[in-house]
């Protein structure tokens, strides 16, 4: 099974939006360790968190795809409070 165009735009996209995320992150440890700004602190956190929600985004966009693909069938209410959790 080949995958379409929406899948490659999928992967493209978690691609760039993981390096950019974390390529923030690791190039203003320098700028932190320097100046140990707070402001910058929270500057790193929140690309290293939204790297992770794209991540996690990714994971759940792969898992439901495999729900529709292989009828395999998990109950809403299961889900939701891993989704929340996680």
């Amino acid at each position: 099974m080949r995958p379409g165009p929406d899948s490659i735009f999928m992967y493209i996209e978690l691609g760039v939006a993981l390096i950019f995320c974390l390529l923030l992150y690791f190039k203003t440890r320098e700028v932190y360790s320097l100046t140990k700004h707070t402001g910058i602190k929270y500057f790193r956190d929140a690309f290293l968190f939204f790297g992770f929600a794209y991540l996690l985004r990714f994971l759940f966009s792969i898992f439901f795809l495999s729900r529709v693909i292989f009828d395999i069938g998990i109950e809403q209410r299961i889900l939701f409070p891993i989704s929340i959790t996680v």
